[in-house]
């Protein structure tokens, strides 16, 4: 009989979205520890995030200063 592990729930549970899920798998496809990826991921979602708030305050107001202001406030709030 296999244990259940606490990924393994978290993974089959029915209030896990479509896109958590298909991350974990496409990590695990790619040999990256399921730890690693959670400690990592929210680092990478933040730099695309802020890469974006930079290119639409610049695409908006035609200022680059006021990209990088408006990204440093958004960053600064969390």
């Amino acid at each position: 009989m296999t244990a259940i592990t606490p990924v393994h729930k978290f993974l089959t549970a029915p209030s896990t979205t479509k896109f958590s899920s298909t991350v974990y798998h496409v990590g695990a496809l790619a040999s990256i520890n399921g730890i690693k990826l959670i400690k990592v991921l929210p680092l990478v979602l933040e730099l695309l995030i802020t890469g974006y708030y930079f290119a639409v305050c610049v695409e908006l107001l035609s200022a680059q200063l006021t990209g990088f202001i408006r990204a440093l406030l958004m960053n600064w709030e969390h």
